[in-house]
């Protein structure tokens, strides 16, 4: 059971981790327009 919250936390940290990622790349592309 433990290992399974594990795996979720990851899961979790790299979806935001993706997010704040796409965030940061839209943020540059609209200063580039």
């Amino acid at each position: 059971m433990p290992k399974l919250f594990d795996h979720l936390m990851s899961l979790v940290a790299i979806w935001r981790k993706n997010c704040f990622a796409i965030t940061e790349t839209q943020r540059f592309a609209g200063k580039m327009i």
